[in-house]
């Protein structure tokens, strides 16, 4: 669910093992947050798509945080 101040988790954890956000711009909290919905992910793939997408600033610090809560599942991580 999106809330005025950004992305809120839902409560139910889903068990997909692969995932793609394609030419997507994602900021920092949300990516995060969208992320821990996912527990059990395997594969994990995203292209940032930039200004053309969006307008949120690209922080890898972030992305790290975010990608760091799957170190006990992910096997295969891509970003573009």
């Amino acid at each position: 669910m999106v809330a005025d101040d950004g992305f809120e988790p839902s409560p139910e954890r889903l068990h997909f093992e692969d995932l793609a956000f394609n030419y997507s711009c994602l900021e920092g909290d949300a990516f995060k947050n969208i992320l821990r919905c996912f527990p059990s992910l395997k594969k994990f793939y995203y292209n940032h798509g930039g200004a053309v997408v969006g307008d949120h600033d690209f922080l890898p610090q972030k992305i790290g945080e975010a990608i760091a809560q799957l170190k006990p599942c992910l096997e295969e991580l891509c970003y573009k």
